[in-house]
């Protein structure tokens, strides 16, 4: 009769038993589930940003590939303060015909004779030295000519197709009486002045 009423007091009292423990295991197992849906959810959120990141290095490399400078692509000169044309795509080696003419300028400037002494000199010059056209024009003291004169418009259209320029020769001026002298290149200096006004071109210059 003791028994009897301690089960009777334990199910009036409610007092959970043994036999209610499968029932707690059963419960937990439902509380672990959404821990792993969270896990694939947060592996599934960082890749697309992984990707995002490699997107956006791609696109910042692909900007750097595709600086330009009116209408060419650019070369830097000088730390990276001045561009040069790259096209055309100018050398550094002068025509023979190209001392020719520059005897021919010369000789209306100076004696014949010393005319032939610069071309020589410019003949001879290795060094190749860098200015911008406008620059050229001023120091030689000569006007820019129109984009439709016969021989620039023809220049651009060489240069727009590629070919290669030959330097630009010039004679140095001494800063007092004398200013520089255009020897040769100076519809070549126009037309690249037209084309991009702030290209470096390459030329050979001799003082006198």
């Amino acid at each position: 009769m003791g028994k009897s009423n301690d089960e009777d007091e334990e199910k009036r009292l409610g007092v959970p038993g043994l036999v209610e423990e499968p029932d707690e295991d059963e419960d937990e197992e439902p509380d672990e589930e959404p821990d792993e849906e969270d896990d694939t959810d947060e592996s599934e959120e960082k890749a697309p940003k992984g990707t995002k990141k490699q997107r956006g290095k791609a696109k910042k490399g692909g900007k750097a590939r595709q600086k330009t400078k009116g209408r060419y692509p650019l070369s830097i000169l000088n730390n990276g303060n001045q561009p040069m044309c790259m096209h055309p795509d100018w050398t550094h080696e002068s025509d023979p015909q190209n001392f020719v003419d520059a005897q021919l300028f010369l000789s209306l400037q100076m004696d014949p004779d010393e005319a032939q002494d610069l071309a020589d000199e410019l003949k001879d010059q290795t060094q190749i030295e860098h200015f911008k056209p406008c620059d050229i024009l001023r120091a030689c003291k000569v006007d820019r000519l129109p984009e439709d004169d016969y021989e620039v418009a023809d220049h651009i259209k060489r240069m727009e197709a590629g070919e290669k320029m030959p330097p630009i020769l010039l004679v140095r001026g001494d800063g007092n009486k004398h200013h520089a002298l255009l020897a040769d290149g100076y519809h070549r200096t126009c037309a690249a002045l037209w084309t991009d006004p702030m290209c470096l071109l390459p030329c050979t210059v001799v003082s006198p």
